[in-house]
């Protein structure tokens, strides 16, 4: 009995000196695979979480871009804004945008009129005319995110 286990004892060896590194290869495998598993799932969450900003942003800026379009009915129908300038001559469509002028009627602008909200979202309306039809274009902007609201009546 002696003899066998001496025998199986001398394979042993022989098999473990052929086979150095075996395990180590193994475990170099199995932890490249888990590093492959583990930085696929962090893209996912990554491109998740991107993608929820952006959307969070992309809300925002539509309702400020609502915002500027229910300010500029309200003065139509509140205010009877004449779509005139501050200097009585008529808008000049497609290139002026309304000013909202606190206690007074809104009035045309050529510059840029911005609006900031509460939560820094900013909005501009752009006076349109077509025919009988007029259109105000209310741009939403929340950090480099654009929407645009459109009414006509």
């Amino acid at each position: 009995m002696f003899i066998i286990s001496n025998n199986l004892r001398k394979k042993a060896e022989i098999l473990i000196k052929n086979h150095n590194g075996v395990a180590l290869l193994m475990t170099m495998l199995i932890m490249a695979s888990f590093l492959v598993v583990v930085l696929m799932a962090a893209d996912i969450i990554t491109s998740g979480i991107t993608m929820a900003k952006t959307q969070t942003f992309s809300t925002r800026a539509f309702f400020a871009a609502e915002a500027g379009a229910e300010r500029a009915l309200w003065e139509v129908r509140k205010n009877n804004f004449a779509f005139e300038r501050a200097d009585a001559t008529p808008c000049v469509a497609p290139s002026d945008y309304i000013e909202f002028i606190t206690n007074a009627p809104a009035v045309c602008n050529a510059a840029l009129q911005e609006y900031i909200l509460s939560n820094n979202a900013k909005y501009s309306v752009i006076y349109y005319t077509s025919g009988s039809s007029t259109t105000f274009q209310s741009i939403g902007d929340f950090s480099d995110t654009r929407r645009v609201v459109e009414v006509s009546f």
